[in-house]
């Protein structure tokens, strides 16, 4: 017993992330298994929505599913183990070529603004199987939940304008925004423009999400000189191409 342990702390176990939600497409998959859909939304009238996993690999797999409330408190995402959404089953093994459903149950209490959470599913290594080099890579997928507020209808997300500005700490600038409405905001091929439209910093794909209420900060890789002519944003917001101005602050904090 004491060399299993032994040799389960010498696994190494790396996890490849894959941020459902993060695409555009109706399903995410990595490896053999598939998660759909992407997102999950809760609307008020609603306690319960479904998550389908599904092994499209010759092998049998094991996964386990954990439910997170979701924030930006400190202008980062944070997660939290949560009790607001209940998972069932947990765990589940997946023959090859089988599916299966996970209800994602939401036991919080209705509010005015939306809330936001994650379900973090693990693929989980096989113990029967022998380690290569001690590494065994797993995959993990990140699916958004949104418990939309008692007046939201679903599908039908109307972002507030985010705040952005542009500030020095230290040596570094950070780019800010703040969402001060009551439904997150979704952020996609970001661009950093200066007045004559050059293309300063561009990041395509998923830039992240501003959730509701809260301040999401990003580092950049500018001269101060960019970083002084800087003017706007442009990219997708919530999906509908965006131009946005926004505030530089050289001052150091």
């Amino acid at each position: 017993m004491i060399d299993q342990v032994a040799r389960m702390r010498r696994t190494w176990i790396a996890g490849l992330t894959v941020m459902a939600g993060l695409l555009f497409t109706g399903s995410a998959f990595a490896g053999g298994l598939t998660v759909s859909p992407i997102m999950v939304e809760l609307s008020a009238k609603e306690s319960a929505q479904g998550l389908w996993l599904s092994n499209n690999g010759s092998e049998p797999m094991r996964a386990q599913l954990r439910a997170y409330a979701w924030s930006q408190g400190e202008g980062s995402d944070a997660l939290q183990p949560t009790q607001e959404l209940v998972l069932s089953p947990p765990m589940l093994t997946l023959g090859p070529g089988q599916q299966q459903l996970v209800r994602v149950i939401r036991t919080g209490a209705n509010a005015s603004s939306e809330k936001s959470y994650r379900i973090l599913i693990d693929e989980l290594p096989d113990p029967s199987k022998p380690q290569k080099n001690g590494l065994n890579f797993v995959m993990q997928f990140s699916v958004p939940v949104f418990a939309l507020a008692l007046d939201q209808p679903k599908g039908a997300v109307v972002a507030a304008p985010l705040d952005w500005q542009i500030i020095k700490e230290g040596d570094k600038f950070v780019l800010t925004a703040i969402n001060a409405g009551t439904q997150r905001v979704q952020v996609a091929d970001f661009e950093l423009l200066d007045a004559q439209g050059k293309i300063l910093q561009q990041q395509p794909g998923l830039f992240g999400y501003v959730l509701a209420g809260a301040t999401r900060r990003w580092s950049l890789s500018l001269t101060a000189a960019n970083a002084a002519a800087a003017t706007a944003i442009q990219g997708r917001i919530n999906g509908e191409p965006v131009r946005q101005n926004l505030r530089v602050e050289t001052g150091t904090r």
